[in-house]
């Protein structure tokens, strides 16, 4: 039995509707109603995930970066525990931040109480994790996360949810608001300013400093 069969035969003891694969434009394995539009839910985790690998591979985004040195807070502000939450710990699911975020997923409602799990200790589904990434992808790259893509970049749209992600990678001070806010609305202030801890900053505020190489 091939790799591939085995696949396919998991694939088929699941609910799975469709499963595609490509490698570099190639066809690997096409499975189920992939020509059929159906719901789909929750894809901008993946793809997120996706669009760090390249940003992290080339050091404009550190896994290590927290919360604190990359300048995010939110409405109410964190408590100086979930500042400690690293981009690696955002990216599994295990921030330990337990923030009200716009359009909950479910599982926050039976999160513990804010500041009694350390980060990257307790894995718990968080729409907040993910409206941070945004945030913090747009600015340390500089790229949008959007249907209207860069022309360079449209091969990796990916459209926006629930919150209004902020733009570049700027040195100077500014307010953000990273998980309650929503796309028809501007970015709500916050107490924190936003600093960068990425490698294509030109500067620096605070006490962030660029990603050592």
């Amino acid at each position: 039995m091939t790799a591939l069969q085995k696949v396919t035969n998991t694939l088929e003891s699941l609910p799975t509707t469709a499963f595609l694969v490509l490698d570099q434009g190639r066809t690997v394995l096409d499975h189920g109603t992939t020509t059929t539009p159906s719901f789909l839910a929750s894809a901008r985790k993946s793809v997120l995930s996706v669009l760090y690998g390249p940003a992290v591979a080339d050091g404009t985004i550190r896994l290590e970066a927290t919360l604190d040195e990359l300048g995010i807070d939110d409405i109410g502000g964190l408590l100086p525990e979930e500042r400690r939450a690293t981009v690696r710990d955002l990216l599994t699911s295990r921030s330990g931040v337990y923030h009200p975020a716009t359009a909950a997923a479910g599982p926050e409602d039976d999160a513990p109480a804010r500041g009694t799990q350390p980060p990257g200790t307790l894995f718990l589904y968080n729409n907040w994790d993910f409206n941070t990434l945004g945030t913090i992808f747009e600015r340390c790259t500089g790229r949008p996360i959007s249907p209207r893509w860069p022309k360079t970049w449209r091969h990796r749209s990916v459209s926006r949810t629930s919150t209004r992600l902020v733009s570049g990678c700027s040195a100077a001070p500014t307010s953000l608001s990273t998980s309650r806010t929503t796309s028809s609305s501007p970015p709500a202030t916050s107490a924190g300013s936003a600093r960068c801890c990425c490698s294509r900053a030109g500067g620096t505020t605070g006490k962030s400093s660029p990603h050592p190489g």
